[in-house]
């Protein structure tokens, strides 16, 4: 999916009191416990390759979160790598704690990383949403995104092919 950065940009505040921030290398442990799977190295390595990642806070509590890259980026379902245009972001592993779910937490993060990439000169942000998750597709269309492309991966034993349609980036294969 995609979504025009300078499309009627507003802040979007949350339906409970959450602090954004930008994650920290100190802060990647508490990520850890809050992002069950998440391994701290993996954390790490994504900050240390200039991913960024919004948070937010309720009572001091990490609720919800989403990571940010430009130039290049990882798509871990696919087991690919793409590279962005200049002007584009990819938004990724967004993630809200059950009972955060519904509060505008996400959006309310969308609207801080949207406005911190527009002052960088990024005029578009992209995601992927599998087309079975439905309720991640309707609240990314309430924030402006709209379907930019489809990205199939064929993999038999240790080949894998991609193929990109419409205006979805292209796929390789990441290395190991």
């Amino acid at each position: 999916m995609i979504c025009r950065l300078d499309a009627n940009r507003r802040p979007i505040e949350a339906t409970v009191p959450v602090k954004l921030e930008i994650l920290t290398a100190a802060d990647a442990a508490e990520y850890v416990e809050f992002r069950r799977g998440a391994k701290l190295s993996d954390i790490h390595q994504r900050l240390d390759q200039g991913f960024r990642c919004y948070v937010a806070r309720c009572n001091d509590r990490l609720v919800s979160a989403s990571w940010v890259a430009n130039r290049w980026a990882i798509l871990w379902v696919l087991d690919a790598v793409f590279e962005l245009d200049k002007d584009q972001i990819y938004v990724f592993d967004s993630y809200t704690l059950n009972e955060f779910r519904g509060q505008r937490v996400q959006p309310a993060i969308f609207a801080r990383l949207a406005a911190d990439a527009l002052e960088h000169g990024c005029k578009h942000a992209i995601l992927f949403v599998e087309p079975e998750n439905r309720p991640n597709i309707v609240s990314r269309r309430r924030l402006g995104f709209v379907p930019g492309g489809l990205v199939v991966r064929l993999k038999i034993g240790p080949w894998r092919w991609y193929s990109s349609r419409e205006n979805a980036p292209k796929m390789r294969r990441r290395l190991p």
